[in-house]
């Protein structure tokens, strides 16, 4: 019997993370104006340590491909160094990747109703954590996600390398530093791709015609292609050319992710408008640091008048203050020896004596650092390209409770939720979208931020209308406090607790033979619906204003978590601690 060999599939062709570095210094006086300035930002030029351009001409990288490649607008490993060199700026993209890929992914249940539990479906699920867990033999999708979202924050490109099995399904993906990539101008000629497209009457297959590009990596004298999402066609990975190849020698594909900006192949990133800002507060800091470094007012000056100081108590007025320090000095005497000026003598060949005089410089010291207004216009500057609240970077100390909240909801609403959603488009439709999945799809979580007093007080609103399941509570219970407790599968784990409460008073649910807690067969009250109790009607004071609507829901709040309310809702809570609810 021969022996099954496991059939090859695509190689990875990404180059390790390398940068080449020379330095220069950059003689400010050079800079005629801001424009000037902004132009030498974009292009790398204007910074302390000039980072080469991988792809410059200078680089001596080898190339036999006819493809042209597109020059970035700025050279993305200057954009880097900003980030890294900057006080504020690589604290709003932290923020970025932290609140928008740094809290994980669940599974949301898109599937036909009634069928979350099949084996198809649990398959499907497993199936997809697996690959969340491991898209490669590095790292989580956690850590490319977080990658990724650095990069695009940084540069406003960012790059995933997926390698696809003979099932045409992707098998592997990897994050590709963004600095090392370029682009290459579109096919001039168009190749079809077949696809298929939800529609009313149901999915059509339709083919398309596309102008694929290529990109480039490289590392030191090495380039390698790749070649564009979707792209089925066979691409030599040295040249980039169109040639017939094992599926394990072609080149792998690349899934480019920009923020659009009109006129541009690239994307860039969202403090671009800001550069010249960010290199300012750069500067105001390495202000300050050279003047306390070199500490150029003296703390005092000796000032002498009609004559000089003798060589000796130069020397020892140095020695004292350069020398010894604490105890040590504290009893030290020195000695100030000072001769007239001989040119000053008076008519019966007197020399007047010389004046000395110590004048402390302390009031013209600045106690503080210089531009510290200016910089911190420049923060709000830089922060205001991100749209973040300042509670995300620590730059506020005056939040309460109910401003924090605000600040989260605008942030969440205006910033991180949309990100979320492009990125879990992108991993749904595209790294998981040849798997035609029909159960789940991947959603990734937010910032849990969660007060036990809202929590509590949305739960007795829950039960006192109704809404409180034994089934909610075990999913409130699970998430709250990273429980994995089963759900109830009979249809009393459904019902609302007031309901569940009289049919275990009544005895119509009860253990069977395995002790398993059942509804009995002839209760029919699974069919009755939920009690729910009386609200009174709330008129507002002014139906007309904001004022009067308000004024009503705080009257139908306070109508619902009266005190008595509460407190008979938290003991019946209590009293259902799962998984003895029902006893």
């Amino acid at each position: 019997m021969s022996e099954q060999k496991t059939p090859p599939v695509r190689q990875r062709r990404r180059l390790t993370d390398t940068t080449q570095r020379t330095k220069r210094v950059v003689d400010l006086g050079e800079l005629s104006d801001s424009e000037a300035m902004l132009e030498k930002t974009l292009k790398g030029e204007f910074t302390s340590t000039q980072i080469e351009d991988p792809f410059s001409d200078q680089a001596g990288h080898a190339s036999t491909s006819k493809l042209n490649e597109i020059k970035w607008p700025f050279n993305p490993a200057a954009l880097l160094k900003l980030a890294q060199e900057n006080s504020v700026l690589k604290q709003c993209i932290e923020a970025m990747v932290t609140n928008v890929s740094g809290h994980g992914h669940r599974l949301e249940y898109v599937g036909p109703e009634g069928d979350a539990q099949n084996d198809a479906s649990e398959a499907e699920a497993a199936a997809i954590e697996s690959f969340m867990s491991y898209p490669n033999d590095d790292y989580s999708m956690l850590e490319l996600r977080r990658r990724v979202r650095w990069d695009l924050e940084a540069t406003g490109n960012a790059f995933i390398e997926v390698a696809r099995n003979r099932r045409d399904e992707v098998s592997a993906c990897w994050h590709v530093p963004a600095h090392l990539v370029r682009l290459t101008e579109t096919d001039k000629e168009t190749t079809t791709v077949k696809t298929t497209l939800p529609r009313f009457s149901g999915p059509q297959e339709v083919n398309v015609q596309k102008h694929f590009r290529r990109f480039v990596q490289v590392k030191g004298t090495e380039k390698v292609y790749f070649k564009e999402y979707g792209d089925p066609r066979s691409i030599d990975p040295k040249d980039g050319s169109e040639k017939a190849l094992p599926i394990e020698d072609t080149a792998t594909e690349i899934i480019h992710l920009k923020l659009y900006h009109a006129g541009y192949a690239y994307g860039l990133p969202h403090w671009i408008n800001n550069i010249v800002a960010i290199q300012g507060s750069r500067q105001a800091e390495l202000t300050n640091l050279d003047y306390f470094s070199d500490n150029a007012i003296p703390a005092m000056v000796m000032m002498v008048s009609g004559g000089q100081l003798t060589q000796n108590t130069v020397t020892a007025l140095e020695d004292h203050f350069t020398a010894l320090r604490g105890r040590q000095a504290a009893n030290r005497v020195v000695v100030v020896e000072a001769f007239g000026d001989p040119d000053a003598k008076g008519e019966d060949g007197t020399i007047p004596p010389p004046r000395v005089e110590l004048k402390p410089m302390s009031s013209e010291r600045p106690k503080e650092g210089m531009f510290l207004e200016y910089d911190k216009l420049q923060t709000e500057k830089v922060r205001s390209s991100f749209r973040l609240p300042p509670i995300f970077l620590g730059l506020s100390e005056e939040y309460t409770h109910a401003t924090a909240n605000t600040s989260y909801d605008v942030a969440e609403g205006q910033v991180f939720g949309p990100a979320r959603v492009m990125e879990d488009d992108i991993i749904n439709r595209k790294i998981l979208g040849d798997y035609n999945l029909q159960y789940w799809e991947v959603r990734s979580n937010p910032p849990r931020i969660t007060d036990p007093t809202e929590i509590l007080d949305a739960i007795d609103s829950f039960n006192d209308v109704g809404a409180m399941t034994p089934n909610t509570a075990i999913g409130i219970a699970n998430e709250m406090f990273d429980l994995s407790m089963d759900l109830i599968e009979e249809p009393w784990g459904d019902m609302p607790m007031s309901v569940v409460d009289q049919l275990v008073t009544s005895g119509k649910i009860k253990p069977d033979e395995d002790g398993k807690l059942i509804l009995s067969e002839e209760d029919d009250t699974q069919n009755q619906p939920p009690v729910v109790p009386s609200v009174p009607i709330v008129e507002p004071t002014d139906p007309e204003g904001d004022d009067g609507v308000v004024q009503a829901m705080q009257s139908l709040r306070k109508s619902l978590m009266s005190d008595t309310a509460l407190a008979a809702a938290r003991a019946n809570i209590r009293k259902r601690t799962l998984p003895d609810v029902l006893d």
